[in-house]
């Protein structure tokens, strides 16, 4: 039975617990795409995959779940201070042999690009959505006022999620991060400092992370794009 085929196997995190400092005082709980929020939106989207979803949220949005949040078919647990916490929790609760991770703030992510994101997970113990990035100047890395190392542009990609890890790499994976006190705001970038392989599948320019306010409209004008090409695919 492959990955794709059992839920039971699959574990899905969604990072739900930060602030959104960056958003002006919005608060990405509230937000919204088509009138659903988008929390509810990906655990409905994500039930399809697997039938155990852990929602990291902060203490405060916990006490405000509506009674139809509070039986979407998810456990919420409190994240913690970093994004790094909030996983760790979230990761402690998972029973499955492979774990999915997808934060609230990519609300536009394809039920594709999950699926693709699973398959290749029956080859490769870490895997990541990644978009290449065009390039047309050329690339440096800068210290103290000096051109330092020539990067290519060819090889750079915006990492995205979802991202999937065999339960016990991440486990060991997070047990090493603490014992030698790494910190990030990204498991690949963890996986790579312990010199993990990650393989990467094309991610989508849909898939954008609402960031700033102006990400929002952006994600709301795609989303109406959207939901006019599938109407129209219907009607003819």
């Amino acid at each position: 039975v492959s990955l794709m085929d059992d839920k039971k196997q699959l574990a899905v995190i969604l990072l739900a617990a930060g602030q959104g400092v960056r958003l002006g005082g919005q608060r990405k709980f509230d937000l919204q795409i088509n009138g659903v929020r988008y929390l509810d939106h990906l655990i409905t989207l994500f039930a399809g995959f697997s039938d155990q979803i852990i929602v990291a949220i902060s203490e405060e949005d916990l006490e405000l779940l509506t009674p139809a949040q509070r039986a979407l078919p998810c456990q919420f647990v409190v994240g913690g201070a970093t994004r790094q916490i909030s996983f760790e929790k979230a990761l402690a609760e998972t029973k499955a042999d492979f774990v999915l991770l997808h934060e609230v703030a990519r609300p536009l992510v394809s039920p594709d690009l999950i699926s693709k994101v699973i398959a290749a997970s029956r080859h490769h113990k870490a895997v990541a959505a990644a978009v290449q990035i065009p390039v047309r100047d050329s690339l440096a890395l800068h210290e103290n006022g000096h051109i330092k190392d020539i990067i290519p542009r060819d090889k750079l990609v915006l990492l995205q999620t979802p991202q999937i890890f065999e339960n016990d790499l991440i486990r060991s994976l997070m047990t090493s991060a603490a014992e030698k006190g790494w910190i990030t705001d990204s498991l690949v970038t963890l996986a790579r400092k312990a010199g993990i392989d990650v393989f990467f599948v094309a991610g989508e320019e849909a898939n954008l992370k609402v960031t700033y306010p102006e990400d929002i409209l952006k994600v709301d004008e795609i989303a109406i794009r959207q939901a006019l090409a599938q109407k129209d695919q219907h009607d003819g």
